[in-house]
């Protein structure tokens, strides 16, 4: 999971800045300096891996915080590696989105069929040194992940102070004007799992 994690962060730093931290070193502070996020888990027996249920749980306390965060201005995304996809691929997709969207987070998908609802990897096991592959079906993966992440990127380049434009907020950051270029200044950050380490993805803008 954190090989797709590197070709999303790759793809959203031509509009952010892309920080990739597993999920067990994410602060609250982290998650509220950020301007957007991608989720990636393994499948775990059909499930999120334990880590990111326990950042659920503990780093943003299910919303039990009177201070919880409001993401109502945030985009998410989300990918997950699972050995089939049966076994549990679209669920878990479907349960990253949902952590953030809990908080008020817009989710975003992939800009095309194959990556609609966001990015998965099938691995085989091999007998060489890492113990596994791609599946030789995976071929479009890495331009798959590299174009979810510069779609992220983009959005939340520019999502944040529209939307607070939009909703006459104050904006985020003091003295921002809202533009939409190629080099913004934002910084983004990602959560992703590898094995049974999970990391994060989080965009956070600089200016």
């Amino acid at each position: 999971t954190a090989t797709i994690a590197g070709w999303i962060a790759d793809g959203a730093s031509k509009y952010v800045r892309a920080i990739i931290k597993k999920a067990s070193d994410v602060t609250i502070d982290d998650v509220a300096n950020a301007d957007g996020y991608a989720l990636g888990s393994g499948v775990y027996n059909g499930n999120p891996e334990p880590d990111m249920i326990e950042f659920s749980e503990s780093v943003l306390n299910a919303g039990k915080n009177p201070n919880h965060l409001d993401m109502s201005n945030r985009f998410v995304g989300a990918f997950c590696t699972s050995a089939g996809y049966t076994t549990g691929a679209q669920p878990v997709l479907n349960a990253l989105a949902r952590i953030f969207m809990t908080f008020g987070a817009s989710y975003i998908g992939g800009g095309n069929w194959k990556s609609g609802q966001g990015v998965c990897g099938m691995v085989v096991d091999t007998k060489t040194g890492k113990g596994w592959d791609w599946d030789p079906g995976m071929k479009d993966l890495q331009k798959q992940a590299t174009d979810y992440g510069t779609r992220l990127g983009a959005l939340t380049s520019f999502y944040d102070d529209a939307y607070n434009n939009a909703m006459k907020n104050p904006p985020s950051k003091p003295g921002k004007k809202i533009t939409c270029k190629n080099k913004t200044g934002v910084g983004m950050g990602v959560w992703l799992a590898a094995g049974l380490i999970l990391i994060l993805v989080i965009f956070i803008l600089t200016k």
